[in-house]
């Protein structure tokens, strides 16, 4: 068991180091830092991202959608492993709405079609998606709004795309809050699923 492995190590706080080497060459690393106490919370776009291949913006198509990541932190920005707050998350303005909420945490039985979620080793996720349809011709926005359960409810034909993004905030009692803005577009051909894989594809 892998407990084992550490039954002998004496605590003390500081920093991890797991180094991967290759031919006795490093080739990759990773570090973790005891924390102090939450002081913050802070709020980051996981999609869309370039970092993770998942485009720039998300499409104002009236079923696109997003995943904003919520991190407890120390007064040093370090993450803080041992937090479970509560965290809420709203749409300040823009196009969106929160779909669902996540933490990673298998024995959680709190609910996914909320608002609020409680951290798991520091980090809660939300799912933000679109409620609006600017892309295509009219009639085909007209269409599937028809055959949309949740149309003309909750995602909106809109004439011309909203100019502004999505705005997100997560706020945690006592730590404040934090927002972050999720681009939007309604060019599909630029900014929809297969375009966007045709360009991770075309980098890598």
């Amino acid at each position: 068991r892998s407990s084992d492995l550490w039954s002998n190590v004496a605590y003390s706080p500081g920093n991890l180091t797991a180094v991967a080497r290759v031919g006795g060459t490093s080739v990759a690393s990773h570090t973790v830092l005891t924390s102090g106490a939450a002081a913050s919370v802070r709020l980051a776009i996981d999609v869309p991202s370039q970092t993770t291949g998942t485009g720039q913006s998300l499409v104002l198509d009236g079923t696109d959608a997003g995943l904003v990541r919520a991190t407890i932190l120390d007064s040093k920005g370090n993450v803080v492993r041992s937090a479970s707050h509560n965290v809420t998350f709203r749409i300040v303005s823009g196009p969106g709405r929160i779909a669902g909420v996540g933490n990673g945490n298998p024995m959680c039985h709190e609910p996914n079609q909320a608002t609020w979620r409680s951290a798991f080793h520091g980090l809660a996720r939300a799912v933000v998606r679109v409620t609006e349809h600017a892309s295509g011709s009219t009639s085909l926005r007209r269409r599937l709004i028809q055959i949309d359960r949740d149309g003309g409810k909750r995602t909106q034909i809109a004439e011309s795309p909203s100019a502004s993004g999505i705005v997100v905030e997560a706020s945690v009692e006592g730590l404040g809050s934090s927002q972050v803005t999720i681009p939007v577009s309604s060019d599909v051909d630029a900014d929809g699923v297969l375009a966007t894989a045709a360009k991770w594809m075309m980098q890598g």
